[in-house]
């Protein structure tokens, strides 16, 4: 799962930053953060020097919640199929996107 998560910008450090152990402390490369601003449907204000890493060009970090990492892993996927497909039909509507 993480090399979906990396290829799109969002590297994962270690789930130890958390003191419940229930989120996962990940540095986000530009591209990471236009993922998980649409992912969640709202925009991140990113404080310089807030990344942990800076080697691979990392603009911020966040903690992700363990529960929703499953469900980014899909919302990447079909970002990754929507920009190769030439012709979207939107599912409930029938309309093309």
């Amino acid at each position: 799962m993480t090399d979906i998560l990396q290829k799109h910008g969002i590297i994962s450090l270690t789930g130890e930053a958390c003191t419940m152990y229930m989120r996962l402390l990940c540095d986000l490369t530009p591209e990471g953060v236009e993922v998980i601003e649409r992912f969640f449907g709202g925009t991140i204000k990113c404080v310089e020097g807030s990344n942990w890493n800076s080697s691979q060009g990392q603009v911020a970090s966040i903690m992700l919640p363990y529960s929703c990492l499953e469900d980014l892993k899909k919302f990447i996927i079909h970002l990754y199929e929507r920009q190769q497909s030439d012709r979207n039909t939107h599912q409930m509507s029938g309309r093309e996107i």
